[in-house]
């Protein structure tokens, strides 16, 4: 699964609907209660941003320009 189908996922969970066969999840269903409405609404532009490439290449040059990416920080 790519970034872009799980963000097409977590869109249809955050909307109450099966990302399988589209129906909609009975009130009951834990993607009705709001803590998880709440979360799927933020993990859905979260992953918007991950998917744009012009975002994925600020966070690349941020993280080169810290000094994150270098593994010889790290042993």
């Amino acid at each position: 699964m790519n970034q872009t189908q799980a963000l097409e996922v977590v869109r249809a969970l955050a909307n109450g609907v099966d990302p399988d066969t589209g129906e909609v999840f009975s009130a009951e269903s834990p993607y009705h209660r709001p803590p998880t409405v709440r979360a799927l609404f933020v993990a859905g532009p979260a992953l918007e941003r991950v998917t744009d490439p012009a975002v994925r290449v600020v966070c690349v040059d941020r993280t080169l320009s810290t000094g994150l990416a270098r593994p010889d920080l790290y042993n």
